[in-house]
């Protein structure tokens, strides 16, 4: 409670929320999913209801599988700041269609805690999805929401970051943005991949 009362006098006697945002001198990793994250993961896909597009529920055994699958692509995100460590806040799986013209990548997963809120997590985010999509050979990517009780705080999340809809239903809907033209958005956080990743 100290260290977040630090960061909201901060953001307080900041000027803008750019300048807010530089001075927290935040830091992202990035890293494929690893056998120690396998609990965190799985009990995050079961309990996230807030900030999660689909809210699909995953045990332990189907985390494992995803990783070995060589048509999914996962990936956690974990962030600290000048005032300590977030941990884990970040949990997507992606699935690569080759079936499909175009070939797509497809957001299986999209989840993240509700602490780092507009901070630019959700651009590091997305900035990664569309990398690996890319790197994947995908013409587009492939997002759905899907409303429950809890999520509406996301109904707008792909739409804000110029999706288009492409079916809606009472139990979904799904959104579409090509992957060729998307240049990665700037952020005030210091992203890094493990050294294996890095280019």
């Amino acid at each position: 409670y100290r260290v977040e009362s630090e960061r909201r006098a901060l953001q307080a006697d900041a000027t803008d929320m750019p300048t807010n945002l530089a001075s927290l001198e935040m830091n992202a990793v990035i890293s494929p999913f690893t056998a120690v994250d396998i609990p965190r993961v799985s009990q995050l896909t079961n309990k996230s209801n807030q900030f999660n597009l689909t809210t699909v529920r995953r045990t332990e055994s189907e985390i494992r599988a995803l990783m070995e699958s060589p048509s999914h692509r996962c990936f956690t995100v974990r962030l600290s700041d000048r005032f300590g460590d977030h941990g884990l806040v970040v949990v997507v799986i992606g699935r690569v269609d080759a079936t499909t013209t175009p070939r797509s990548f497809h957001i299986d997963t999209w989840l993240m805690s509700c602490r780092v809120l507009k901070r630019q997590v959700e651009e590091v985010t997305l900035n990664e999805i569309f990398r690996l999509a890319t790197e994947a050979g995908c013409e587009e990517v492939i997002g759905v929401y899907r409303p429950t009780a809890k999520n509406a705080m996301v109904a707008g999340l792909l739409p804000n970051f110029q999706f288009e809809e492409s079916s809606a239903s009472a139990d979904e809907r799904r959104y579409r943005r090509a992957a060729t033209s998307y240049v990665a958005t700037e952020t005030k956080i210091h992203a890094t991949r493990p050294s294996r990743e890095n280019s």
